[in-house]
C-alpha cells in the first residue's frame, strides 16, 4: 500500500468521531457472518456453544505481570470466536473455517484423554498437533486438554468438536491467542456442562501459552481478555491473580487504541532476555532480603512487593547494572523461572529490567487511582495520568530495550501536536509494537489531532493505521451462548 493509501485510511479512520467508543451490540455478534460461519461449521445435531473473547488492550503493567504486578486493561473489539458441541463419536475434530475452506482436523478422543484417564501432556500435544495449521490448532488442543486436567471428571461425553476463528488484526498486539483460548474454554467447558470460575480459566490459559506455546507470559494477558469490560478501566492484581476493581469512564474521557501495524522482529528474543533478567534481579533481591531481614526489609517474593523507597534505600546500589551470564551460573546457579534460562555468553542488564517491574507497578496503581480522581471531578488528575504513561513508555523502550521504531514514532507524533484534551500516549502491553494507547476527550480538536498524527506516520513508514473504537466484554463476563 502506497504512501497516499495509507493517509487516505487514516484519515478515515479518525473521521467523524463518535463521543465515545461504541460498545458492540450483543445482536451485532451473535448474528454476524463469522459467527454463522463458526457455528455452522460443526457437525449438525446436538447443542452447539458459542465463546467469544475480546482483545485485551494491557494499558499499564502488561509487561510485569509475572513480577506480580498491578495490570491495568481495556478490551477492544477485536476478539476471537469458538464454538463447541459434545459429541459420542469418539474423536476431537478442530474446524479451521476459512473461506477457501479447510479439512477438519480429527484425532481419537482417547488420544486427547487416554485409557487411564489422563489428558495429554504439553509434549504429548506438540507432537500429536505436528503439521496441522500452525498453533491455532494447538491452542484448542491445549485448552481442551488443560480443562479437563482441571478438573476431576470429564462428564459423560465421549467426543468433542471445536470450530475457532478470530479477525486478522487480533494478531497484533492484542494478546490474539490467548483470545483465542479464553474462547475456546468458554465454549468447552459449556457444552461439557463444566462450571468454570474466571481464576481457574486464567490459570489454564497461562498453562496453555507457558507449557503449549513456550510462550513465557504472565496471567495478566488471560485476565484482561476474560474480565475487561467496555468503557471501563479494570485493575488487576498478578499477585495473586485476582480482579481489584473496575471503574467506567466517564462520557468525557476514552483510551483511544491505535493499530500500527509494526512490530520488532526480535521481539520474543528480547522478551525472553528482559524476563531472564528480571528472574536473575529478583533472586539477588531475594538474598538482599533475607541478609538484611534483621532490618526488616519487605519481600514477598514479588519484584512488585518491593518499595520504590525500599529499591533505592535497600536494593538499588547492590544489583549489578549488568551481569554476564555464564558468572551468574557460576555464583548462583539458575533462577528458579521454569519458562527461561540463563544463556552462559549472553550480557543480561539486570538492573534496568528489574527495576522497571517495582517502577511499573506503582506507576499502574496510580494511573488507576488518577483515573478514578479523574471520575471524581479532579481535573488534574488527567494530567497526572499522562505523565505516568509517557514515564511508562519510556521505561519500555530505555529500561528494558522493547520499544520499537514505529510506535515510538506514533507516540511522538501524537505528543507533537500539543493538543491539550490529548494528556498522555504509550505503547501497550508486553512492548516490541503493535498498539499505542491515548488518553483523551473525545473532542473535535482533539481527534483532528490524531489524525494529523496518524497521517504524519502513515508518510513516514509507509504502514497502515487502524483506529479501534468499538469494545466487547471479556470472554467471561459475555459467557457461553446457544446458536
Amino acid at each position: 500500500m502506497s504512501a497516499e493509501e495509507n493517509t487516505a485510511v487514516a484519515q478515515k479512520a479518525v473521521a467523524d468521531p463518535h463521543p465515545r467508543p461504541r460498545v458492540a451490540g450483543f445482536a451485532d455478534w451473535v448474528n454476524s457472518p463469522v459467527v454463522r460461519s463458526v457455528a455452522s461449521s460443526l457437525p449438525q445435531g446436538g447443542i452447539r456453544f458459542l465463546g467469544r473473547a475480546p482483545g485485551g488492550l494491557e494499558i499499564l503493567g502488561g509487561l510485569s505481570d509475572y513480577a506480580g504486578s498491578a495490570v491495568v486493561v481495556q478490551p477492544v473489539r477485536e476478539f476471537a470466536f469458538a464454538a463447541a458441541q459434545a459429541r459420542s463419536d469418539g474423536h476431537l475434530t478442530v474446524v479451521l473455517p476459512r473461506e477457501d475452506g479447510c479439512s477438519p482436523w480429527i484425532v481419537p478422543w482417547s488420544r486427547i484423554l487416554g485409557a487411564e484417564g489422563a489428558p495429554i501432556s504439553a509434549d504429548e500435544g506438540r507432537k500429536l498437533v505436528g503439521d496441522s495449521p500452525g498453533s491455532t490448532t494447538l491452542c484448542v488442543v491445549g485448552a481442551v486438554a488443560e480443562l479437563l486436567r482441571s478438573k476431576s471428571h470429564y462428564g459423560r461425553y465421549e467426543g468433542l468438536a471445536v470450530a475457532v476463528t478470530y479477525t486478522e488484526s487480533t494478531a497484533e498486539g492484542c494478546a490474539n491467542e490467548t483470545s483465542l483460548i479464553a474462547a475456546t474454554l468458554i465454549a468447552v467447558a459449556a457444552a461439557l456442562d463444566m462450571t468454570l470460575d474466571p481464576h481457574e480459566a486464567a490459570v489454564i490459559c497461562q498453562q496453555v501459552e507457558n507449557a503449549w506455546l513456550g510462550d513465557a507470559v504472565g496471567v495478566g494477558h488471560a485476565l484482561s481478555v476474560l474480565m475487561a469490560r467496555p468503557n471501563t478501566l479494570g485493575l488487576i492484581q498478578c499477585d495473586p491473580h485476582r480482579e481489584l476493581a473496575h471503574r467506567e469512564l466517564p462520557d468525557d474521557v476514552m483510551l483511544l487504541a491505535i493499530a500500527c501495524h509494526a512490530s520488532q522482529s526480535d521481539f520474543s528474543r528480547k522478551y525472553e532476555q528482559v524476563r531472564t533478567a528480571s528472574f536473575m534481579g529478583r533472586l539477588l533481591a531475594d538474598r538482599i532480603a533475607r541478609h538484611d531481614r534483621p532490618k526488616s526489609v519487605s519481600w514477598d517474593g514479588y519484584l512488585s512487593g518491593i518499595s520504590a523507597d525500599a529499591y533505592v534505600e535497600h536494593f538499588r546500589d547492590r544489583i549489578p547494572t549488568k551481569f554476564k551470564g555464564g558468572d551468574f551460573l557460576e555464583h548462583f546457579g539458575e533462577t528458579g523461572d521454569p519458562l527461561t534460562r540463563i544463556e552462559p555468553r549472553t550480557i543480561y542488564k539486570v538492573r534496568s529490567r528489574t527495576e522497571h517491574h517495582i517502577y511499573e507497578h506503582l506507576r499502574a496503581r496510580q494511573f488507576y487511582d488518577c483515573l478514578d480522581r479523574a471520575c471524581d471531578g479532579d481535573e488534574e488528575a488527567l494530567a497526572e495520568a499522562g505523565v505516568l504513561m509517557n514515564a511508562s513508555h519510556w521505561s519500555y523502550g530505555q529500561r528494558c530495550g522493547l520499544g520499537c521504531i514505529e510506535t515510538d514514532f506514533m507516540v511522538n507524533a501524537i505528543r507533537r501536536q500539543k493538543q491539550p484534551d490529548i494528556f498522555g500516549a504509550k505503547l501497550t502491553g508486553r512492548g516490541g509494537g503493535g498498539f499505542v494507547v491515548v488518553l483523551m476527550r473525545p473532542t473535535d480538536q482533539a481527534f483532528e489531532a490524531i489524525g494529523r498524527a496518524t497521517r504524519q506516520y502513515s508518510e513516514k513508514t509507509e504502514k497502515p493505521v487502524t483506529i479501534h473504537r468499538d469494545a466487547v466484554p471479556g470472554a467471561y463476563v459475555t459467557g457461553p451462548v446457544v446458536v
